[in-house]
């Protein structure tokens, strides 16, 4: 009987995604190749770099920023990723250049302790999501009825990052209530992929994903409760890292997770570089700091131990394509031949119920319903989820189809179920399978997702697809989403790395490692050096 289920599961996928292939044939043509061409060398440096030449005084921080928000101009208008622009940038940009003169003509080549040249983000412009609260900016998290609202404080993570010299240059779009693996909303509409804009940047950090790799932002503030850093990355073939959960405070972010859900929520970086993860890392968590001892220490891969899992087998899910399948494999044997070591496939069977797992615990932690959070934010005392989700299908709803579908799936699950109870035993199992075999000293590869970027529109039917990243936060683990190139369709590829809480130093040396074999990030448009200044005009 089991046989038959699965049977049947394996043919309704194979009849989704024929669909999906149907729908993209017949409603979308390939857009790729439509980014304009990078002409400043300043858009390609990384973060490491830009703080080095600013420090120096070989470029200005003027220049930078300046640099950057003519790239937001030029490219948002196809891929429509930044919402809103901060004209602040140039002030800070301009104190920090005058303090930077001061200092080189006063110290005769001293530095002193507290000086502004010890800043380790001096002069890098970045962005954050529009679920990250900045003082005056808009906060709105891709809700109709937040269109006017106005964040009262900065979120910490961004307090950091300016305090360590980093400048903020924009807020960027993100899916309603910041809750899907696609970005559109009924307030900013929809962001485009870089490399094919008839394709998803991915969600709920898919704005700074598609930003960052189109070199309008050098890094990014992500958030990720069920894949929301890493699959943005992922899709537009960049790096990001979701921290062990409960290093980075969450104070400042909308919807501010409560004390059960933070266990499972994390902060991190998003960036095209992956020498870029460790010292924005070590800016973003600060005070926590001593809870990973081991960062910044040099990791002797030689002395790791690697594990992988090409595919879970989920009937339910799309299967790993390829490419993707084979780049990872690839990855492996350079790091046995590199390193002289034997990666161990290992097959965890509870993965096959990854997604019923993640909602399953959701589920359990969550003091309301989808349903009565929709009704409370719109203002009214009940929404028909129903009603509300047909009326998204044809564009009369305030919300977004996906956000109707999970509020759906939502009211499905009682929180009192045998299936969740189920579930939960299956996540603790699981969780210590994972503890065992990693140790102290383990990582684990996996696919970040089945397929490239898939089609706008096509979502809702690949949504189990996401339990290849949402797995992960509910066993509390620090992943790094590392980019391993373009596949033969001109679309990003890569793969997670995995370890155990508070080993995020083993997961970003892998990233730095394979960044180096494989050449990391790939523009998704022609880079053209000869430049012509262009005049900015916000």
């Amino acid at each position: 009987m089991m046989r038959v289920s699965a049977l049947l599961k394996w043919f309704f996928r194979l009849f989704l995604d024929f669909y999906c292939y149907i729908y993209r044939v017949l409603f979308y043509s390939s857009q790729k190749h439509r980014i304009p061409a990078i002409k400043n060398k300043i858009l390609l440096s990384s973060a490491v770099e830009i703080a080095d030449k600013v420090r120096t005084g070989e470029w200005k921080a003027v220049d930078v920023i300046e640099a950057h928000i003519n790239r937001i101009l030029e490219v948002n208008t196809l891929i429509n990723a930044v919402v809103e622009i901060r004209k602040e940038a140039f002030r800070d940009a301009q104190r920090i250049d005058e303090m930077i003169a001061a200092q080189l003509s006063n110290s005769k080549g001293e530095t002193v302790k507290d000086s502004i040249l010890n800043l380790p983000l001096l002069g890098v412009p970045f962005t954050c999501k529009d679920s990250v609260g900045v003082e005056g900016m808009r906060l709105t998290c891709g809700i109709v009825r937040r269109k006017h609202v106005l964040a009262t404080e900065t979120a910490v993570v961004v307090s950091r990052l300016q305090t360590a010299g980093a400048i903020l240059i924009g807020i960027t779009n993100v899916p309603e209530y910041s809750f899907w693996w696609d970005t559109e909303n009924k307030l900013y509409g929809r962001t485009n992929n870089p490399y094919d804009l008839s394709t998803i940047p991915g969600g709920s950090s898919g704005g700074e994903a598609a930003i960052i790799s189109s070199c309008g932002s050098v890094f990014g503030v992500g958030t990720d409760i069920g894949g929301s850093i890493r699959l943005p990355a992922f899709f537009c073939g960049i790096f990001g890292h979701k921290v062990t959960p409960g290093i980075i405070p969450t104070r400042g972010i909308f919807p501010l997770p409560d004390k059960q859900r933070e266990c499972f929520f994390s902060i991190g970086p998003l960036c095209r570089y992956a020498s870029d993860l460790l010292p924005i890392l070590k800016v973003m968590s600060r005070d926590y700091i001593e809870k990973l001892p081991k960062l910044g220490e040099i990791v002797d891969l030689s002395r790791i131990d690697v594990f992988y899992m090409e595919d879970d087998y989920d009937p339910n899910k799309t299967r790993v394509d390829i490419e993707i399948r084979g780049a990872m494999m690839e990855a492996i044997r350079y790091l046995e031949n590199a390193f002289k070591i034997r990666c161990k496939r290992f097959f965890f069977h509870k993965m096959r119920d990854s997604v019923s797992i993640w909602v399953s615990v959701m589920k359990s932690i969550s003091d309301t319903t989808m349903a009565n959070s929709l009704a409370e934010n719109d203002g009214v005392n009940h929404i028909n989820i129903y009603w509300e989700f047909i009326k998204s299908l044809f564009g009369y709803s305030k919300h977004t189809t996906s956000m109707m579908f999970m509020a759906l799936v939502d009211a499905f699950f009682s929180k009192d179920s045998e299936l969740i109870e189920r579930e939960l035993q299956k996540m603790q199992e699981l969780k210590q399978q994972f503890s065992y075999l990693l140790g102290k000293n383990g990582i684990f590869l996996y696919p970040t997702h089945p397929e490239t970027a898939p089609t706008h529109g096509t979502t809702v039917f690949k949504a189990s697809n996401v339990g290849f990243v949402s797995i992960f936060n509910v066993l509390n683990t620090p992943v790094t989403q590392c980019t391993l190139g373009i596949a033969t369709n001109g679309m990003p590829i890569g793969l997670q790395i995995v370890s155990n809480e508070y080993n995020d130093h083993l997961t970003i040396a892998v990233a730095n490692e394979l960044e180096k074999a494989f050449g990391g990030w790939v523009a998704p448009c022609t880079i053209d050096l000869l430049n012509t200044k262009q005049v900015i005009n916000i």
